[in-house]
């Protein structure tokens, strides 16, 4: 089974790669989905830093939370979320139940705060922008 995952035939910048390997955790491919999601976190700490800047715009979290180490996965998901790549997500990250350890954590409901803040501010932006393009 190891010989199915090398760069040849894995996208890495596919963002559902985590999402895979919890699915084949889940249905029935325990060994193939850790295997999996062992190789996307080992990809983005050790191989794409080489190549690339901001890797933790990548979900990393996610394998780590599926993989159940809880805290790599917030201190990632931190990381992402200091660098405002996570914000477009954030809904899914908030709502997602496979990551429910997640949210159970008070680092989370710290960052979910100030997501939920920033968005409404973003909402209420639009929501001027909008009023001020019809009173032209």
């Amino acid at each position: 089974r190891a010989d199915l995952l090398n760069e040849n035939t894995l996208s890495f910048r596919d963002i559902d790669v985590c999402l895979a390997g919890l699915t084949l955790t889940r249905t029935g491919d325990e060994l193939l989905g850790n295997d999996l999601l062992r190789y996307a976190v080992d990809y983005w700490e050790q191989t794409a830093p080489l190549y690339m800047r901001h890797t933790d715009r990548f979900p990393i979290f996610e394998c780590y939370a599926y993989l159940g180490d809880i805290e790599k996965s917030l201190a990632a998901l931190e990381t992402a979320w200091s660098h405002r790549h996570v914000l477009s997500n954030w809904v899914f990250i908030a709502n997602a139940p496979q990551l429910r350890r997640l949210h159970e954590d008070p680092r989370f409901h710290v960052m979910d705060q100030e997501a939920r803040a920033e968005l409404k501010q973003q909402r209420q932006n639009v929501k001027t922008g909008e009023e001020g393009m019809g009173s032209e």
